[in-house]
């Protein structure tokens, strides 16, 4: 794996957020240099999909951070998967309890240091210890990351045709139950 010298990369869009992700990024930029690309940042990604631009990034870092815009209990973004499926090792910062989708050792939870700065220590350790870094790719010789932007589509679109004896509760207000009762949390 090659690696430049800029090893933690963010491509984001959504620049104010409820999980306030960018203050986070802010901070961490104070102790260690973050490449923001997309409309958040001053670089952008020269490719035409999210897909070919995860490609192209991991080319040039060896962290992402993979921060959530909200912190839910039961969401983890398909595009920490992208992430997986290259070669950088993934920084989250979310709600969800990381352990359960991922591979062990396969990424970093920003939830788990003190601080920004903490988190930017071992980051920097990390970019320093090549032996260390790799260790967060040997889940690759037992797992795969595999690409499931839309099987939730799918999902949905089986369970709307097969024929169901469980009870279906309907919900009067969509939208208030998705995002009210969301199991998320502004910060």
């Amino acid at each position: 794996m090659e690696h430049s010298r800029n090893a933690v990369c963010w491509l984001v869009s959504n620049c104010n957020t409820p999980s306030r992700r960018e203050v986070y990024v802010q901070e961490l930029k104070k102790y260690i240099n973050v490449i923001v690309y997309g409309k958040c940042g001053t670089n952008k990604c020269p490719k035409a999909t999210s897909k070919e631009c995860y490609r192209w990034l991991s080319k040039r870092c060896k962290f992402y951070l993979s921060f959530e815009n909200s912190i839910c209990t039961d969401y983890v973004t398909e595009k920490l998967f992208y992430v997986l499926m290259n070669d950088m090792v993934p920084v989250v910062r979310g709600g969800a309890n990381y352990s359960a989708y991922l591979p062990p050792r396969s990424f970093i939870d920003a939830n788990e240091f003190s601080s920004p700065k903490r988190l930017a220590e071992w980051l920097a350790y990390l970019d320093r210890d090549e032996e260390q870094y790799l260790s967060y790719f040997k889940w690759k010789d037992d797992y795969e990351a595999k690409d499931a932007s839309y099987t939730w589509l799918c999902d949905l679109c089986e369970k709307l045709h097969i024929s169901s004896t469980e009870s279906i509760k309907p919900y009067k207000n969509f939208i208030s139950w998705w995002f009210d009762k969301s199991n998320c949390v502004s910060l």
